[in-house]
């Protein structure tokens, strides 16, 4: 029986903003290398999010030679990563304490007008990374940038199909916002995943990514906002006694290198 194989990877400069696609990536141990970088904070130091300012989901986000490039409702910003802040910024991600440093430029009107809050962009360094640990072995550590759990995560197509034979319209794996998307293999089966290995780089998978209301915002429509979907029925069959509702895994890095699209995935349980 073939392997299943990556499709796609996708990273997230900007957390919440569009994804980038990649033929190939590093990853690091903080995940795929750029991914979920930056991140919008209001002047209370919250941490904005598509879940509550969808639009977020519509602005293009490309680092480029020390340049962050904001696409926002067809105007360009050039923000220039040579000129950080030296002023600090703390705030909050869903409970968590998170920091950064602020970017300078003259992208806050443009950015606050369209979101309609003031707000500003933080980056993350290495003073600002957050200590995570493996839900499956407490030996398992690691850094993350502005993700919300884990460094990676993973989803596979034959887990979408079996959920858009359930919805009365199908969705795209977009909803879900992942890393890394693998074709083959049967629905689901990634729930019994203990450690993976892509090309030359191992995983260990930390724990099953639990969804929220995001999945239910069109990426391609999110002025609608909020719906019900796919959440309902996936609350049918995937919620757990905890009630949390899981789409998806969330890797940890445990051999560094590349990977690549048609790689092979091959659990290493």
């Amino acid at each position: 029986m073939s392997l299943p194989i990556v499709t796609d990877l996708y990273t997230y400069p900007l957390k919440s903003a569009r994804p980038l696609i990649h033929q190939q990536v590093d990853i690091l141990s903080t995940g795929l290398e750029g991914d979920r970088t930056f991140v919008v904070m209001d002047q209370q130091g919250n941490i904005l999010t598509a879940r509550e300012y969808p639009k977020l989901l519509n602005i293009d986000a490309v680092v480029a030679i020390g340049v962050l490039n904001l696409l926002i409702e067809g105007v360009s910003l050039a923000i220039s990563l040579q000129e950080i802040h030296a002023i600090v910024k703390e705030g909050v991600l869903f409970g968590t304490p998170v920091g950064g440093r602020l970017l300078k430029g003259d992208y806050q009107s443009q950015l606050s007008d369209y979101l309609g809050i003031s707000c500003s962009i933080l980056v993350v360094g290495d003073a600002f990374l957050r200590t995570i640990t493996s839900r499956q072995s407490e030996a398992t550590k690691t850094q993350i940038n502005y993700t919300d759990a884990a460094p990676i995560l993973l989803t596979t197509q034959a887990s979408l199909v079996d959920l858009n034979s359930r919805l009365a319209a199908p969705i795209s794996m977009n909803r879900f916002r992942p890393n890394i998307i693998i074709s083959g293999g049967k629905a689901f089966e990634e729930d019994d995943w203990r450690y993976v290995k892509i090309g030359s780089c191992e995983f260990e998978v930390s724990h099953l990514c639990p969804r929220c209301i995001l999945t239910t915002i069109d990426p391609e429509n999110p002025q609608k906002g909020v719906g019900v979907e796919p959440l309902k029925t996936l609350s049918i069959y995937r919620k757990t006694p905890s009630n949390k509702i899981n789409f998806g895994i969330y890797l940890i890095p445990i051999k560094l290198g590349t990977i690549a699209i048609e790689e092979p995935l091959m659990v290493i349980n």
